[in-house]
Parts: structure tokens; C-alpha cells; sequence
């Protein structure tokens, strides 16, 4: 497939709301799709969407491989492994199979800006957006943060800035993908139940920068080692963000004594300072200056991106301010699913916090998830599967309120009943969803509700 241009036979496996995007964004411009799930018997609401393409033909329950085999070019949701038998015999076989990130890519010329990282990905990449929207730089978001890339490519001659989150699931599907800015953010062990080892893991984000020319930039995580590491591979303008003051780089963004810096020409200009914006922790300073170092890279006056910073309001569900009920603050940060993002999150705060925390693990060891953050946590309600395996190491790192809840439901009543006058309760469940509800999201949602029904109780 040639950039830009469209192929005569696409196969789409998945029919979630990747598969459905790209199907419906091919079909209509004329492409034959065969799009297919093994899943039967929930997409009713689907099926009458795609009723109205008659150049989609659907399988459910199975992926034919002979209709796949059919196909010039295979998209694959990022949901689905790559390491399945059937999916390995197609590349072994010569077919192309990608991800719908590597499908935008060849379908526009025009620039994209990816942030990758284990964590911060979704709010560095809504930050830099909302920095080059007040600055009136014609842009775009989607990929990983929630929206579809496909759905938001921009059909325009007018240069526009394609500003996307990526995950290491979209990278596994990536061959000619190549940003014009790269970020990586930072790395931790995450998806071990899907990539086996975190050589694997790292290698896929790294895939990032891999097709980068001389002309394009690497935005790295200075203070991250492994990520470092990576500048002497690349052939792309490597810059660095959040490395010690004392080092003698000519151009990057630092934090030195609570204020943001730009240094530029060994000179250190003043951007702001953290008590100037939003966002709160040690992982959304980062997240600060790896947007603030694009978007000066693309050439935003400092003014407007001072501007930006403090209009910018945290994501939800990610260490989201919810209420203030009886002089208790209770944060959702429903997307942490990692003991890292706990970690972050606990660390956030200046004084210990009453921590609900649960979920499925997808880690193959999470031995320490409560390693440096013990004093941290004044008392722990456990919900979900981990639940079993939180307790006894909760128990051994010294926190003596350790409580396993039924629901989450019985995890806020009970961390409210405990709240004294100026505690946080946090959420921050350190695994997934899944074992409760549909997503993160829905996760989220009913702490939201749950919290905010307290305002009702006398």
C-alpha cells in the first residue's frame, strides 16, 4: 500500500470501536471490508450501523482465514494479540497486518505528534492539545485516549497536527509509522500479561522512533535511564525533558526549585510554577514539561503556553479532585492500574492518604506495590480479585488498617466512616477493571456516584 493511497480489500478483526471506525472510514470511500469477531451475540446496535454499508461483509464467532488471505491489507484492533496462531501464519505468509495508528499514517501526509510511556500518556497528550488549540495551531486528538484516530484524520491540505496517544498495542502494528515529535514518557512494568517480559514490552515502545529521519525529533524522559539510553540509537534530533538543572544541555525543559524552565542557549526562561497550575504530583510535572517541550518545539510563544497550563483541567478518572464532604477530600484516579500509578498517586499528596485500591492484576509480580509508599497510607480498604493477594502484602509492609470490602460501595462507606477532619480518600486501584466492571471508566463512574451520595446522608 502506497502512503495515502487506498487498497481495493481491506480485512478489520474486532468489532469494537476501532474495528467499527476503520470499517466505516473505508467503506465509505468505496473499499471492500471483511470485518469479523469470534465474539456472536452482543452486537445487535452494531449490526444496524453497519446495515448501511453494503460493501462490509461480517463474520462473527470466528476470523476465516481464507477471506482474511483475500485481503490486500489486514487491520487489526488492539485488543487482539499478535501472537495467535492464525495471526502469526498471516505475516508468516507476507500479508500485512497493522494497526489502525499504521493505517492513518499511510492514509495522510500530514504530521503527527505520538506520546508513548507506561503512564501520563493520556494527559500529556490532552495537555499538548489544549496548548496548541489556544495557540491556534491547527490539530487533532485521538488514538489511545479514547477517540479514534481515524475518525478525527483531517481532511484538509492545511498542515495539522495529528496529536495521538499510543500504546505499545498500536506499536506492535506499526511498520512504516513514523511521528514528526516522538515522546516517550516513562517506563514501568505494565501489560505482562500480554507482552510476556518487559524487553518486549520496552522494544514495542520504542518502535516509536524507529522509522524517525534526521528531520524529526525524540522527546525523552531524561530522568528515566532506560529511556536515556535510547538517544544514541536514533537518527532522529534527540531533546531531552525533566534532567537536573546542574547538567549543561543547551535546550530542554527542567523543574528547579517549583518552577518550570525553559533553557534555551544556556539561559533558563521561566514558563511557571507549579503552584500556577492544576495538575498535581511528581509524574504530572513531567507529563508538564514533555507538552511544554513540544510545543515550543513547534514554535508556541511561551505567553500562550503559560496560559494553556493553568486553563488545563485534569482528565477524568486520573487523579481527579471529586468533592470536599465533611472537610474529607476524595480523589478518583479510577485509571491507575498498575502499582506505579499508585504509587504516583499516593505521592501526590503532602500527607497520607486513606487508600481504596483493587482490581485484576496483569503483572506478573507486584510484590511491591506498597515498597516506599508504606508511611504513606493511613489506611487501606481492598476490593476485587487483588484483594487476596493485597492483603498479606499490605500486612507486611506494616499498614495496620488493612480491610478486604465486598464492593466498592462498602469500601467508600467504610474509608468515610474512618475520615477524620482534613483526610484524602484515595482511589487508586492498581490493576483493572475487569473484574467488576466493563472499564476503567465504568469504574470511575460509580465511585463518582458513590461519593457524591454522600452529600444526600444527614
Amino acid at each position: 500500500m502506497n502512503k495515502t493511497s487506498l487498497p481495493n480489500r481491506v480485512s478489520v478483526l474486532g468489532m469494537g470501536r476501532t474495528g467499527m471506525a476503520v470499517s466505516i472510514y473505508l467503506a465509505k470511500r468505496g473499499v471492500n471490508v471483511y470485518l469479523s469477531d469470534i465474539r456472536k451475540d452482543e452486537f445487535s446496535k452494531e449490526l444496524d450501523k453497519l446495515s448501511l454499508y453494503p460493501g462490509i461483509k461480517i463474520t462473527l464467532g470466528e476470523h476465516n482465514i481464507e477471506e482474511l488471505k483475500r485481503s490486500d491489507l489486514i487491520v487489526i484492533s488492539p485488543g487482539i494479540p499478535f501472537d495467535l496462531p492464525f495471526i502469526k501464519e498471516l505475516c508468516d505468509d507476507g500479508f500485512p497486518v497493522i494497526s489502525e495508528i499504521e493505517l492513518c499514517y499511510l492514509l495522510t501526509d500530514q504530521p503527527f505528534i505520538a506520546i508513548t510511556g507506561t503512564k501520563g500518556k493520556s494527559t500529556t497528550t490532552a495537555l499538548l492539545y489544549h496548548i496548541l488549540k489556544t495557540a491556534n495551531v491547527p490539530a487533532v486528538l485521538g488514538g489511545n485516549i479514547g477517540t479514534t484516530l481515524i475518525s478525527v484524520l483531517p481532511d484538509t491540505f492545511e498542515k495539522t497536527y495529528i496529536v495521538c496517544e499510543v500504546s505499545s498495542f498500536q506499536l506492535e502494528g506499526c511498520i512504516r509509522f513514523s511521528p514528526f515529535i516522538g515522546i516517550f514518557l516513562n517506563f514501568f512494568p505494565d501489560h505482562l500479561d500480554r507482552h510476556n517480559d518487559m524487553e518486549t514490552y520496552f522494544a514495542l515502545k520504542s518502535k516509536l522512533f524507529l522509522n524517525q529521519t534526521s528531520e524529526q525529533k525524540a522527546l525523552l524522559n531524561w530522568g528515566d535511564k532506560k529511556i536515556r539510553g535510547l538517544s544514541s540509537l536514533l537518527r532522529s534530533s534527540v531533546f531531552y525533558f525533566n534532567f537536573p538543572h546542574t547538567l549543561p544541555y543547551k535546550e530542554g525543559v527542567i523543574l528547579k526549585d517549583d518552577t518550570f524552565y525553559y533553557r534555551f542557549n544556556g539561559k533558563d526562561i521561566a514558563i511557571t510554577d507549579t503552584s500556577k497550575v492544576p495538575l498535581i504530583g511528581q509524574h504530572n510535572w513531567e507529563n508538564i514539561m514533555a507538552s511544554v517541550e513540544a510545543a515550543l518545539l513547534l514554535g508556541v510563544d511561551i505567553e500562550v503556553i503559560q496560559n494553556a497550563i493553568s486553563s488545563f483541567l485534569p482528565l477524568r478518572h486520573r487523579l481527579e479532585f471529586v468533592a470536599e464532604i465533611n472537610s474529607v477530600k476524595y480523589y478518583n484516579d479510577s485509571k491507575s492500574t498498575t502499582p506505579e500509578s499508585v504509587k504516583a498517586a499516593v505521592r501526590s499528596f503532602s500527607k497520607s492518604v486513606i487508600l481504596i485500591a483493587g482490581g485484576r492484576n496483569k503483572l506478573k509480580d507486584i510484590s511491591n506495590f506498597f515498597t516506599s509508599i508504606e508511611s504513606r497510607i493511613k489506611a487501606l480498604f481492598l476490593i476485587g480479585e487483588l484483594q487476596e493477594e493485597l492483603y498479606p502484602l499490605a500486612k507486611r509492609a506494616g499498614l495496620s488498617i488493612v480491610k478486604k470490602c465486598v464492593t466498592l460501595k462498602e469500601a467508600v462507606e467504610d474509608a468515610t466512616q474512618l475520615a477524620e477532619k482534613g483526610d484524602i480518600i484515595l482511589f487508586s486501584p492498581g490493576g483493572t477493571s475487569f473484574d467488576m466492571f466493563k472499564n476503567a471508566e465504568e469504574r470511575g463512574e460509580a465511585f463518582l456516584e458513590l461519593v457524591m451520595s454522600l452529600k444526600d446522608v444527614k
